[in-house]
């Protein structure tokens, strides 16, 4: 079952008498019960405004979109206490209120009442490691702990599709990781996650699915591991350490590779159509191999690729 399916999504703003501007532009996308969509682009893409519509903050000017097998335009009312929403933009939080105060307001708001309310907001304080800071107000918080309790609130009514607009935005990197943990954690346990962010690292390593978006136009779209087949202009990375690491890096060169010596290392990137192991032959003829790994293609280089080229993908997609 689809737990989201948008088809030729359309949003237009209005922002003079004879001026406006297209947020989205028949974007056509879905994603699988229990997965995770990343959903990226660079600022002013239309990430937000296509979780605006999915949430029910925007009508949509034309197209569809369904949640969970509902027509969010003319069933909403049936969907919204099925999913959530979190942003380290907005929080939703009260913030003279403390952590154990606030989950209890939202969760009467959905329903819960007595043991039952109880009971979740215990589970979710012990879920993000916040039992020791319950009684804190939300003013009082690093921006960590603003994150994780804001997670909290949108985890309160059980959502089956839970919206991310970039959950770690502007915290540090030790407070990001554990975002990104708890994130995997929920997704373990079931609850579709649709993750709009702009940090390729995150996206690979949470993503079951990719979607690309430019200018309000999906331009690449499919699965973690096709996104990074198809459209990576690398095929790998070689990073060689040895005992002549110039002599090497200048053979290299000549054979053809793209090489990079800084440090001591040489780096190969192997492009479409060169084969690893030729490679491997040329280095242990020339050089006494100290250490050699072999990194993957990253998103972060299918994202210059894609934008690199002004979109030059756009409305491809790959299966399912």
């Amino acid at each position: 079952m689809l737990a989201i399916k948008v088809s030729n999504l359309v949003k237009v703003f209005k922002i003079k008498r004879n001026k406006k501007i297209v947020a989205l532009r028949g974007i056509t996308f879905s994603l699988p019960k229990g997965h995770i969509l990343g959903y990226l682009g660079p600022n002013g893409a239309g990430k937000t405004t296509t979780i605006r519509i999915l949430t029910g903050f925007l009508e949509p000017d034309d197209g569809y979109a369904e949640l969970l097998g509902y027509d969010i335009s003319r069933e909403f009312e049936r969907v919204k206490h099925l999913i959530n929403i979190m942003s380290t933009e907005r929080t939703y939080l009260i913030e003279n209120m403390t952590i154990e105060r606030n989950l209890r307001l939202f969760g009467r708001l959905y329903g819960f009442r007595g043991l039952e309310l109880k009971r979740r907001i215990r589970e979710l304080l012990e879920f993000f490691d916040l039992k020791e800071h319950k009684d804190k107000r939300i003013y009082e918080l690093s921006r960590g702990l603003r994150v994780r309790s804001s997670l909290c609130r949108a985890l309160i009514n059980y959502p089956e599709v839970l919206f991310l607009d970039e959950p770690t935005s502007g915290i540090d990197v030790i407070c990001a990781e554990q975002i990104r943990s708890y994130i995997r954690k929920i997704s373990r346990e079931g609850t579709t996650i649709f993750l709009a962010t702009h940090n390729m690292y995150e996206a690979q390593r949470l993503s079951d699915y990719l979607a690309f978006l430019d200018r309000g136009r999906i331009i690449a779209y499919g699965r973690t591991e096709e996104i990074l087949e198809k459209f990576s202009p690398l095929e790998k990375v070689v990073r060689i350490k040895c005992d002549k690491p110039r002599e090497l890096a200048k053979h290299l060169l000549s054979e053809g590779y793209e090489v990079e010596e800084k440090g001591g290392e040489v780096r190969v990137r192997l492009r479409r159509g060169q084969e690893l192991n030729p490679l491997l032959v040329e280095i242990a003829s020339t050089a006494r191999i100290d250490f050699i790994s072999v990194v993957e293609p990253s998103l972060e280089e299918v994202f210059k690729h894609l934008y690199g080229r002004g979109g030059g993908h756009e409305g491809e997609e790959l299966g399912r």
